[in-house]
């Protein structure tokens, strides 16, 4: 009976965390938090996401040359955390440079 319990209790974690972290938003990403560094955006129009990866929705689009602060990094450090003008969001890095 108590091995029933047990499988049960797993089985339920198991569903419960699955379903928290889906809904979290943040499926993939690895966000670190340590950095504060300006950089600026080097395309004509760089794309602030909601999530890090490039189906995610667009939040705001930052003019070339526009200065943005990077609060940390996602998905292995393939896409900076920035804050935009008080919007906190997600760029390519490929989109942005040291000033």
């Amino acid at each position: 009976m108590r091995k029933i319990v047990a499988i049960v209790v797993v089985a339920f974690g198991l569903i419960l965390a699955a379903s928290v972290h889906a809904q979290s938003g943040t499926v993939g990403t690895n966000v670190g938090n340590s950095m504060n560094q300006p950089m600026v955006v080097t395309t004509d129009n760089g794309n602030v996401r909601m999530q890090p990866n490039p189906t995610s929705k667009i939040l705001t689009m930052v003019p070339r040359g526009h200065q943005v602060t990077v609060i940390g990094t996602a998905n292995g450090g393939a896409w900076a955390h920035v804050l935009v003008d008080g919007l906190d969001g997600y760029m390519d890095f490929v989109q942005l440079a040291k000033p």
